[in-house]
């Protein structure tokens, strides 16, 4: 699946989420304002599975959306997605790589 079909799926549902999103000023994020980041634009700089990851992070808590994120949630789950291969079952269990995988799905 490309970034474009995973967009238009995940656009409604990220879309709720994208409501508790904050700015890198703490203010509401707002389209009348100008400082919106969409599902698409995230998703034109970084792989789905980066926003997924985003989302799982306190998904019911307001979150800071801002480019300057993307870099940070892509390494992060390279990271995570590099430990799996070599972690153990127990650690396997707790890397937020297969769940990201399964909310893709």
């Amino acid at each position: 699946m490309d970034n474009h079909q995973v967009a238009r799926r995940t656009e409604p549902r990220a879309r709720k989420e994208l409501k508790r999103s904050l700015d890198e000023k703490g203010e509401k994020i707002s389209k009348s304002k100008g400082n919106g980041l969409t599902v698409g634009e995230w998703l034109r700089y970084a792989p789905a599975e980066s926003l997924s990851l985003f989302m799982y992070h306190a998904p019911k808590r307001a979150k800071r959306l801002y480019f300057d994120v993307i870099p940070r949630h892509v390494d992060e789950y390279l990271t995570f997605l590099e430990k799996y291969e070599t972690e153990d079952e127990p650690a396997r269990l707790e890397n937020p790589r297969r769940l990201v995988e399964e909310m893709l799905r």
